[in-house]
């Protein structure tokens, strides 16, 4: 028979999203800042043409 504690549950579910969510950060932060920066790119390039 085996014994499932809430605790024991509860813990591993917290230790996973201490790995899974700084990932998820890091991710979204580099998906951002590259689309900014094509963003920057498109606008420089609308600038330069209008010179």
């Amino acid at each position: 028979m085996s014994n499932i504690n809430i605790a024991d549950v509860l813990f591993q579910m917290v230790m996973l999203l201490t790995l899974f969510v700084p990932a998820g950060l890091i991710f979204l932060g580099i998906r951002s800042w590259r689309r900014r920066s094509k963003q920057l790119d498109r606008i420089e390039r609308k600038l330069e043409e209008r010179q």
